[in-house]
């Protein structure tokens, strides 16, 4: 023997006492009565059980009530209790087999007394799931549709339990049971089908915000957008979407569901733009959120740096125009806002609300930056198309600032072409 702590099952055998075998040699070729007298002489526990169980294969109850009190089985005084409560033999012999473990005895009994609910009853107190479907899908008629949902669902956890999560998905399917079913397509990676069934869940389903989360674990927005709000959460739909970085659509939410949020969230997106050197980003989402000041006070910090950069002047004056055509936007909201108001009354606070928001040139004058640079590009066509004397007259009109003027005139009096930094290439 290689391990003789540790021996196998087929090398040890076992020997019963000797009162135990001749109180089986009694019960099988005596009889009952002898071997009752043969444990009262020579009592002991496990003889009294022996006689029991001999007595009840016999549907001897009297002998067994004796027997299960003299070995104190209070299990096998309550099934005597219940034999006496049964009417006929058939069910109490599926009772007798049924306290010793043979299963398939009694349903067969069961099933030859055309009991097929007591095989429904015995299968489902055993959580044998698969025999459970089998018997209801035999079933003459409409089946019990909770007892098959429970069974649906007995067998999706038996297969869940052994991590065969495919399996189960079947049998949650056929059992309505959704969140398990979520639980399955989670632990596949099934994010079609996880998607899928969220869009087939009702209204306010209370799986729909820990889909939501899932969701925004992996990354995927606009799923979790529609599960927050199919639940009624826009905020956790708003809260999805700057933890993945869509602060467009973040705005926009807040705009729809949350007015009073909108401006801190505009706050942070345009900071986060502005950090990335995203000007032009920031520009179009003050101008989706009607917040056209601020989109303008970009716009003009925008052109004043490439103006002072030397940059391609038609950009810059592209630039000062799209500021000043924010600025005329925010004059036309405050016109029509001062449409329920008195004259006199709207006008005061029109300017006062101007003064304190914007104050001075961007509001009263944003059009300077791009008549300017307007004057300033014509100077360059005339000179170069060779009308000196008009670019000279076109410079002295523009707003720019001296030294770029000085440049037009020194070729005009020299007349000799030079290169003029901020050409229109």
């Amino acid at each position: 023997m290689k391990e003789p702590e540790n021996p196998e099952d087929e090398l040890v055998v076992t020997f019963e006492a000797r009162f135990l075998r001749d109180c089986r040699t009694l019960l099988k070729s005596v009889g009952l009565p002898d071997a009752q007298e043969f444990v009262e002489r020579n009592p002991h526990p496990r003889l009294w059980r022996l006689l029991a169980g001999a007595a009840l294969e016999r549907l001897q109850l009297e002998v067994a009530d004796h027997a299960f009190s003299r070995c104190y089985d209070y299990p096998g005084l309550e099934l005597i209790k219940r034999l006496h409560s049964l009417k006929g033999q058939k069910l109490k012999q599926a009772e007798v087999a049924a306290y010793f473990g043979r299963f398939e005895e009694v349903e067969q009994i069961y099933l030859a007394m055309d009991r097929r609910d007591l095989a429904l009853k015995l299968r489902t107190k055993l959580g044998d799931w698969f025999r459970v479907l089998q018997l209801l899908s035999t079933t003459a008629g409409n089946a019990d549709d909770a007892l098959k949902e429970q069974a649906n669902n007995g067998i999706g956890d038996y297969y869940a339990e052994r991590k065969k999560w495919s399996n189960s998905v079947k049998y949650y399917m056929e059992a309505h049971n959704m969140e398990q079913l979520a639980e399955c397509y989670i632990m596949l990676e099934d994010d079609e089908k996880l998607s899928e069934l969220a869009s087939s869940l009702p209204e306010q389903h209370k799986l729909l915000l820990e889909l939501g989360q899932v969701f925004l674990s992996v990354g995927m927005c606009q799923e979790a957008i529609d599960a927050f709000l199919r639940n009624n959460q826009p905020k956790l739909a708003i809260n999805a979407c700057v933890e993945l970085n869509k602060w467009k659509q973040a705005v926009e939410l807040a705009q729809f569901h949350i007015v009073h949020e909108v401006q801190p969230l505009l706050s942070k997106y345009v900071a986060h733009l502005l950090e990335n050197g995203q000007q032009l980003e920031a520009v179009e989402l003050y101008h989706i959120a009607h917040c056209y000041l601020e989109a303008a006070q970009l716009l003009f910090q925008l052109a004043d740096k490439e103006a002072k950069m030397r940059r391609k002047p038609l950009r810059v004056k592209k630039l000062y125009v799209l500021a000043a055509l924010e600025v005329e936007s925010y004059h036309e909201i405050k016109r029509s806002q001062k449409k329920d108001k008195t004259e006199a009354a709207s006008a005061l606070v029109g300017l006062l609300e101007e003064d304190a928001t914007a104050g001075g040139l961007m509001v009263d004058s944003p059009w300077r930056g791009a008549e300017a640079y307007h004057f300033y590009l014509l100077s360059q066509k005339q000179f170069y198309s060779g009308q000196p004397e008009a670019a000279t007259a076109t410079g002295h009109n523009s707003k720019l600032i001296v030294m770029k003027l000085y440049q037009v005139v020194e070729v005009v009096s020299t007349e000799k072409p030079i290169e003029v930094k901020g050409h229109l290439d």
